[in-house]
């Protein structure tokens, strides 16, 4: 769908299956893997092992699935809600929908804060950043001697890496609610009632 979700159904036109239709069918079930697993354009093949084998050992990381996606659920039968006036008052039940998006990102973001904690916090992510300077100093002090040159271990590396990733999440999500805020501010300035009509859409705001 437009706004990234996967479909939940693949209708046949055809009549008979044809090798399209099974594409189809491969695509609809990729498309639940990245919305349970997350995106993962640029993993490995191992960073892709490590993640489909936590998600087989850890029976909470598939509560935590089928919570958001009870949640997604609820904000699909809202949207549908809007779309017959007779259902629903619109901006309530907009509302209700900007609210549930609050609480799957809360809930996104109280996983990636644990990860994070379980990855050794904020101590463990300074050294290795303090590591990765120093050995990038050196390499600059050594750079016409290739043999030299240091290079961090490859442990240590791959350990920062999944550090960060998790803390672009947190970043990421973070930075998302402070313009919402500032935004929010902005349109205070020139009157906007915001408790009454919430976030402007985009096709809104221009």
């Amino acid at each position: 769908l437009p706004d990234g979700t996967p479909v939940q159904i693949v209708l046949n036109p055809l009549g008979v299956p044809s090798r399209m239709n099974i594409g189809q069918v491969l695509e609809t079930h990729l498309g639940w893997a990245v919305q349970g697993l997350g995106m993962q354009i640029k993993a490995t093949d191992l960073k892709i092992k490590e993640v489909l084998k936590e998600a087989k050992l850890n029976g909470t990381y598939w509560d935590e699935i089928d919570g958001i996606k009870d949640i997604y659920a609820e904000i699909e039968s809202l949207e549908q809600a809007i779309a017959d006036p007779m259902i629903a008052n619109y901006l309530e039940t907009d509302k209700q929908i900007d609210s549930q998006k609050v609480v799957a990102l809360d809930k996104i973001l109280h996983r990636a804060q644990e990860k994070f904690e379980d990855l050794g916090g904020e101590k463990r992510y300074n050294f290795l950043l303090a590591e990765e300077k120093r050995i990038y100093e050196l390499g600059i002090e050594t750079f016409d001697d290739v043999e030299e040159r240091p290079e961090m271990e490859p442990a240590l590396e791959e350990e920062l890496r999944a550090i960060r990733r998790v803390v672009y999440v947190i970043e990421t999500i973070q930075q998302v609610r402070e313009k919402r805020s500032h935004l929010r501010t902005e349109l205070e300035k020139f009157g906007y009632d915001y408790d009454m009509y919430g976030m402007p859409k985009p096709d809104v705001a221009g």
